[in-house]
């Protein structure tokens, strides 16, 4: 549950900073993130990850970087 918590979360910031960032590389940068986590989901379900494959930090990375970009462009 809080697995799907968080992405649901990070969806919902994501398009906020899509419709309400004022500045454009924001707004790549965000579906950027975005996309690239849709990608590493997409990459889980079809694929065998091998052992000692560092794929979760890509996540993590990913996860923070959209909170920051959500941090910096739409004001509360």
């Amino acid at each position: 549950t809080a697995y799907l918590a968080i992405l649901v979360l990070v969806t919902f910031m994501t398009w906020q900073i899509a419709t309400q960032a004022r500045d454009q590389r924001m707004k790549v940068v965000s579906l950027g993130l975005w996309s690239s986590l849709v990608a590493i989901h997409v990459f889980g379900l079809t694929d065998a990850i091998a052992l000692g494959s560092k794929v979760g930090l890509y996540y993590w990375w990913n996860l923070g970087l959209i909170a920051a970009t959500y941090r910096l462009t739409v004001s509360h």
